[in-house]
């Protein structure tokens, strides 16, 4: 996405609603690189889906319509960019809030 003039990668956990925003220039090597560190972290996503048994889907960018939910969470991202002095302490906050469920993304 993009918000003030600056590039940003956002990544979603479907499940957990968990979200990672992260600073992005507009390189391909430098997108690898924050997807790289973001799954050293919590597991590359095409083992996960291969050992559970689902299938990874994409939609198209010219039709964002059919993918409201991660329309969502971009919208999420934006506000927490828009509203918060310091970007890490909004994502900490968002993650800490409980869902519909009673549980947190970071609890999921």
């Amino acid at each position: 996405m993009e918000l003030k003039q600056k590039q940003y990668l956002v990544i979603q956990d479907y499940y957990s609603r968990f979200l990672e925003v992260v600073t992005l220039d507009k390189t391909s090597r430098a997108g690898i690189v924050r997807m790289k560190n973001i799954f050293a972290r919590h597991g590359i996503p095409q083992g996960f889906a291969m050992e559970y048994g689902f299938s990874h889907r994409t939609s198209s960018q010219r039709f964002s319509q059919s993918n409201c939910e991660t329309e969502k969470m971009v919208d999420i991202a934006k506000c927490i960019l828009y509203k918060s002095e310091d970007p890490n302490l909004g994502l900490l906050s968002y993650r800490c809030t409980p869902l519909k469920s009673g549980l947190s993304p970071a609890e999921l």
